[in-house]
Formats: C-alpha cells, structure tokens, sequence
C-alpha cells in the first residue's frame, strides 16, 4: 500500500535546485540518494525483523522484498513524499523528511 505526504506552496513550489540540498541534508552521508530527471528516490537497507512481534502484526514477506524506500515526486504546486510498501520505520522516517522539508522551505503540509 502506498502512502503519500504533500507539501504544498501558494503559488509555487521550490525548484529542484532548491530541494536537493535539503533531502541530503537531512539524511546526511551514508544514504544511497538517487536523484533522476524529475524525482529522488532514498534508498534505506535492511528489512525489519519480525521475531517477537504478535501475529497478526507480522507482514506478508512479499510486502518489502528486500527493499526499503521513499520517494519525493515535485508537481506543478506540491511535493509529493512518498512511500510503497513501508514498515512502521520508513514510514516515520517519510513523516520526518515531510516536516523538515516544509520547515526548510516554508511549505505547508496537507492533511489526506
């Protein structure tokens, strides 16, 4: 399931000049920070492990196929952060990186 955190401006959003250095700064060194033509993509090792967590808490293995991400999508007004099969860690940290980048930039968040 994915999940998505928007950031909005009135009237215009930061360029992606702009954004870039605030996403690595918020994950500093060590991060793999993919930065394609029009979004990013943050790559976060590892899976979490299950062992001890009550049943039906337990995720299918399929969920996160080895893989642990958040994505940050500009659109024409808004930035999309965004996040695809997510454990309760790569959530909070896309909750984080939404906050910070709206506190660095003067964004607002939208509530969904």
């Amino acid at each position: 399931m994915a999940s998505d955190r928007y950031i909005r401006w009135h009237p215009r959003r930061p360029t992606p000049k702009k954004l870039d250095p605030v996403i690595r700064y918020f994950f500093g060194h060590g991060i793999q920070i993919i930065h394609e033509n029009r979004y990013w993509i943050i790559c976060l090792h590892g899976t979490p492990d299950s062992r001890g967590l009550p049943g039906h808490m337990i995720p299918a293995d399929e969920l996160y196929n080895g893989e642990r991400f958040i994505e940050v999508h500009p659109g024409t007004k808004c930035v999309d952060v965004l996040t695809r099969r997510a454990d309760p860690f790569v959530s909070a940290i896309a909750d984080g990186l939404t906050v910070f980048i709206a506190r660095a930039l003067g964004g607002s968040i939208e509530e969904c």
